[in-house]
């Protein structure tokens, strides 16, 4: 919140423990509403193991649906670069629940392990931003 603050972007939330989809909803409609070109929906946190959190991605896109139809327009796969090998596992998983279309890779600065994104980007035809 203090990031969008600084930047004088607004941002759509609600409390802890809230329904994800609920506020990728109120997110899309207030986008709508004052003519937003981008939106951001950070899903953060989602482990591939977790079954329930990734069920919700599956909710989070329909609900989008119902506010703009041919949402959401890109799929940010997240991978930590330091991850490694197990990064093609958390891809398999992830392009299973929704369709990934781009991939990102963080924390390259500190690991030599994060070569596997080319590997990843190669099998399952995502390319990296």
């Amino acid at each position: 919140m203090i990031w969008s603050e600084r930047v004088g972007v607004p941002i759509v939330k609600q409390n802890m423990g809230s329904d994800p989809a609920s506020v990728a909803f109120d997110t899309l409609s207030s986008a709508k509403a004052n003519d937003a070109d981008v939106v951001i929906i950070d899903t953060a946190g989602r482990l591939h193991n977790k079954i329930n959190l990734m069920n919700e991605l599956t909710k989070i896109k329909n609900v989008m649906k119902k506010v703009i139809p041919d949402a959401p327009h890109e799929i940010l796969l997240v991978l930590d670069g330091s991850t490694g090998q197990n990064a093609f596992e958390q891809a398999k998983q992830f392009t299973a629940a929704t369709e990934v279309n781009a991939l990102a890779v963080t924390k390259l600065d500190g690991t030599a392990k994060g070569g596997v994104v080319i590997g990843i980007s190669d099998h399952f035809r995502i390319p990296v931003k």
